[in-house]
């Protein structure tokens, strides 16, 4: 029995699109037949995941990450359910940290004198004076505000941000 040439070609080529299609790409035809769903990405929006909402160490990172954005709108409510977690759990460095940056986000709304003020009583605080992280962070904070209306009375001894103690030029030096 013999076999045209015609049907010969016909069946290699068949042959050779069946390897094409079905045997080289095997790999990914299992891949899409095995896949699985995603699983649910992490929520952008802290304010919106209600296990975020429990941590306030994780809130305080959001809120410090959307500062040094410059977006103190959003930034602030997280300083404040921040705030109200580390007061709960009775950490009060953090408690002050947050509420810091909490004044520092509702600055814009408040008159800077104000401001300056509020600030000035979370310096009276010891933790704050004691922790150089914190006092550090109260320093940035302030010295916008104090820079910008207390020149004078900030850089000397009779200033009530430096409680009688060296000028904050001195200390920051």
């Amino acid at each position: 029995m013999r076999v045209s040439k015609r049907r010969t070609i016909v069946l290699l080529l068949l042959s050779a699109v069946l390897v094409v299609l079905v045997v080289i790409p095997r790999k990914y035809i299992w891949l899409y037949l095995s896949r699985t769903t995603d699983p649910t990405p992490p929520v952008a929006d802290p304010l919106r995941d209600p296990d975020a909402l429990k941590n306030p160490d994780l809130l305080l990172a959001e809120a410090n990450r959307l500062a040094w954005l410059f977006n103190w709108p959003k930034a602030e409510p997280l300083y404040v359910r921040a705030e109200e977690l580390f007061k709960k759990r009775g950490d009060t460095r953090n408690e002050i940290y947050a509420r810091v940056g909490r004044i520092r986000a509702q600055a814009e709304t408040m008159s800077w004198v104000d401001v300056s003020e509020m600030l000035g009583k979370q310096l009276e605080i010891p933790v704050v004076r004691s922790n150089p992280k914190l006092g550090l962070w109260w320093r940035a904070a302030n010295a916008l505000y104090c820079g910008l209306h207390y020149a004078a009375k900030c850089l000397n001894n009779s200033s009530p941000y430096s409680a009688g103690k060296a000028p904050i030029a001195a200390e920051l030096s």
